[in-house]
């Protein structure tokens, strides 16, 4: 099946569309970006799911209604039985979980929603809407994929471990550049007609499962956007003279100073 280079679909496979190779897409920027070319082009020619996804994953399908996943009746991943058993569902293309694992996440779902607000959120629009649009500037292929998209609100659904109160989760989002991943999202739904506010509904991993739901600001935004530009630019770049260098030039030494949080 070949994928859109444009639009917003609701009937394209997950694994379909995480494989695009002719798109970026916010995760490919951030790698390119803030990790380097090299190991963007690594990431892409060795993709990895690990466990610690799965969680996630599972709550993602729990919430939104989208998704499936085995129960796996195993305590962890020790013996030989339940590590067989997870590669099979990952292979017929589902999630694994284990069996303390699943009632975490419906406790998490079930805390979704109890909050009026995320639920009110969630109440109307449609979950796992794939995007693409063609960025004017460069000629890159956008590609997202909204958790769940209805009038007006783009909303990405994030868990969380530990604390995720504003204070803490604005750490989060900073470190994590989900500034950058508003903006692409934004972008992308802005070339195809389409005004949105991306917002994100976050749940934590950990008991009482608190639940905030949160925007960017105009700051981070203007930074987010700053950012795609740079992203969109170095990538166009790359893949015109199919070269993927590493964050920085390593044919030369650089002299290492003492870090300011050390001073």
């Amino acid at each position: 099946m070949s994928l859109p280079t444009l639009g917003l679909h609701d009937d394209i496979d997950e694994a379909l569309y995480h494989a695009d190779p002719a798109s970026l897409s916010s995760t490919g920027a951030k790698t390119i970006l803030f990790e380097g070319p090299r190991a963007f082009q690594w990431a892409r020619q060795h993709p990895i799911h690990g466990d610690a996804l799965d969680l996630g994953s599972v709550v993602h399908a729990l919430v939104l209604g989208v998704g499936d996943y085995d129960v796996l009746d195993f305590p962890d991943y020790r013996s030989k039985a339940a590590q067989t058993a997870r590669d099979e569902s990952r292979a017929a293309g589902r999630t694994p979980i284990l069996r303390d694992k699943i009632r975490e996440a419906e406790e998490m779902r079930d805390a979704i929603f109890s909050n009026t607000l995320a639920a009110s959120v969630l109440s109307q629009g449609k979950p796992e809407v794939s995007m693409w649009a063609t960025d004017p500037d460069t000629g890159v292929v956008m590609r997202g994929r909204a958790d769940w998209l209805r009038a007006g609100y783009l909303v990405d659904l994030k868990t969380a471990a530990g604390q995720i109160h504003p204070s803490e989760f604005e750490r989060t989002a900073w470190n994590r550049h989900y500034g950058l991943q508003a903006a692409w999202y934004q972008r992308i739904l802005q070339l195809n007609d389409i005004d949105a506010l991306p917002i994100w509904v976050v749940v934590s991993k950990d008991a009482p499962y608190q639940v905030y739901v949160y925007q960017a600001s105009r700051e981070m935004l203007e930074l987010g956007q700053d950012e795609m530009h740079r992203a969109l630019e170095l990538y166009a770049r790359c893949v015109a003279e199919d070269e993927w260098p590493g964050l920085v030039d390593d044919q030369q030494i650089h002299t290492l100073n003492v870090p300011r949080w050390a001073r």
